[in-house]
């Protein structure tokens, strides 16, 4: 809420006008009221919130309290005791309605306030905006993401609407998908709040910029869809709760179990490209090589030779620079050397080529920055040629040649949210030129296919984008999205099909494809058993 706020009030877009802040005050409790049926009936869920974000609270904390009232003190105020008709609903004194329709506002958000209902929902020019943490369509109630997280599921929805008398049937301005953190609630909950108060300032902007028009003609601003079932959710009971620690606590230790059988390694897959498939079976296996681990691969053609660029992780520094290999017709790997390294992580190098110039742009997220490199000499030589974003965290940039113009997909987190939830798509005439942003940024918000995953390539005349799913664990599967539509002021994909990782090859997960010259490429996480020895305690030596 504060986040919000301050936006507003630092942006030039709007401005506040007016604080409607709740006076009804707290009701005295009565006496012995810890020991009441409601507080006891719900006991082990408020235990569970506060171990909960005790053991996992991060900066910056989406709960922590925010003192806005030096920021807010020209502003005017008015102080309200809504009448409560119903437990849960709110509404406004006629005099109220009237003292707030006289600043003729162009939108409400509440903050403050439970269910709104009555005439004050009609003081603003485009209603009063209010937030739906999690997927209006499948839970309505409360508390915020459990469920979800009670039911295993994997994503949770937030959402910016526009209130009517009717509970979350109105326009929906904003949705998005993040993953569902499954141990621990406060995580889940925390991420997606950072990124769901980037929604009003966001539309706020368009708002002023293009217009109430526009906005309601942006892909996925439409009416609430229908709610699919026939409970509304409500605090935990105690015994609910048993059941949830019982799977949490089997699902800790489960996880940790395969942490101390299994070790985990990614690895680089070659196979020929027939022209059908799509990395069914692989021919090749690159495997790591001692103490690294080698992912993010693109394969480019020059001269008639296939060149392999790929991020060479060090597992001992944890940090990865870029590499690159020769591919032989039969697919043989030639070892991979390191051709661009940084003080900085680097990885998912993008390599393309225009105006007879090779260009790169690897993933620079831990600089803050978006680098564009230029080949000195192909393939082992290249000088920064210019920071193209700067102070974001930005990752697997990649380019597409269209319309002659130069798309740059890449997926950007604010501070506090998870990275690969948002796709962010920015144009230029030529690498070097300025970047221009998308007026429909970002163009996709789901964690499910948002972060990319490789080249954009064309099948059967339409071109195809391939993202990640990050939604079960870091990039488990691929998807391919159809871009129906992209213009400087247009942006439609839709996704048509998925690669996941097959059990039977010992794949976890798999996060980058790429074809080229008659080859295809992919990366794959597997799982090995650790070795008995790796097991087993070391004891130390008398000298030591």
């Amino acid at each position: 809420m504060a986040e919000i706020v301050t936006r507003v009030l630092d942006g030039d877009f709007a401005e506040v006008a007016l604080v409607v802040m709740n006076a009804e005050g707290p009701k005295p409790l009565p006496r012995f009221s810890r020991l009441r049926k409601p507080r006891r009936h719900h006991l082990l869920f408020n235990l569970y919130q506060r171990l909960d974000t005790r053991l996992f609270r991060i900066d910056p904390d989406a709960f922590a309290p925010v003192d806005l009232e030096a920021r807010l003190a020209g502003v005017p105020r008015l102080d309200v005791v809504p009448l409560r008709p119903r437990v849960f609903e709110h509404r406004f004194n006629p005099s109220d309605v009237a003292a707030v329709d006289a600043h003729n506002l162009d939108v409400l958000f509440r903050f403050g306030f439970n269910i709104i209902r009555g005439e004050i929902l009609n003081c603003a020019r485009h209603g009063v905006w209010s937030f739906h943490h999690g997927d209006n369509r499948l839970y309505r109630g409360s508390p915020d993401f459990f469920w979800e997280m009670y039911e295993r599921e994997r994503v949770v929805g937030t959402l910016l609407q526009v209130l009517t008398e009717d509970l979350d049937a109105g326009l929906v301005l904003y949705r998005s998908w993040s993953r569902m953190d499954p141990t621990s609630l406060y995580r889940s909950r925390n991420s997606a709040y950072w990124k769901t108060a980037e929604f009003a300032p966001r539309r706020l902007r368009e708002l002023y910029e293009y217009g109430w028009d526009w906005i309601a003609d942006l892909p996925g601003v439409g009416p609430s869809e229908a709610y699919e079932k026939d409970r509304i959710y409500k605090t935990p009971t105690n015994s609910q709760m048993l059941r949830f620690v019982a799977r949490l606590v089997g699902g800790v230790t489960l996880r940790r179990v395969r942490r101390i059988l299994f070790e985990e390694d990614w690895r680089i897959a070659l196979r020929r490209f027939d022209g059908e498939s799509q990395a069914t079976s692989m021919l090749r296996l690159v495997p790591p090589s001692d103490g690294r681990w080698y992912t993010d691969p693109v394969l480019v053609i020059d001269d008639r030779a296939a060149h392999l660029f790929a991020e060479e992780f060090d597992l001992r520094a944890g940090r990865g620079r870029i590499a690159h290999a020769l591919v032989e017709a039969d697919g043989t790997v030639a070892p991979l050397r390191p051709v661009l390294e940084r003080p900085y992580h680097l990885s998912y190098p993008f390599v393309f080529r225009f105006d007879g110039d090779w260009w790169l742009i690897p993933e620079s997220g831990e600089n803050r920055t978006v680098e564009l490199y230029r080949c000195v000499s192909f393939p082992n030589e290249w000088e920064r040629a210019k920071i193209l974003l700067d102070d974001v965290f930005a990752v697997d940039s990649t380019v597409l040649f269209h319309d002659d113009r130069l798309w740059l997909f890449t997926s950007i987190a604010v501070d506090g949210s998870e990275v690969g939830d948002e796709l962010f798509l920015y144009s230029a005439r030529s690498p070097l030129d300025d970047w221009v942003p998308h007026p429909l940024n970002p163009v996709v918000s789901d964690v499910r296919r948002a972060r990319p995953a490789g080249p954009i390539i064309r099948m059967g005349g339409a071109l195809v984008r391939h993202s990640q799913d990050g939604s079960r664990r870091y990039g488990y599967a691929i998807c391919l999205n159809a871009i129906e539509e992209l213009s400087l002021s247009a942006y439609r994909e839709v996704p048509v099909t998925r690669m996941e990782p097959r059990r039977k090859w010992r794949n976890r997960a798999m996060h980058t494809y790429n074809r080229a010259g008659g080859l295809e490429v992919l990366d794959v996480q597997q799982q090995h058993l650790r070795s008995v020895g790796s097991l087993l305690p070391h004891r130390r030596s008398a000298a030591s």
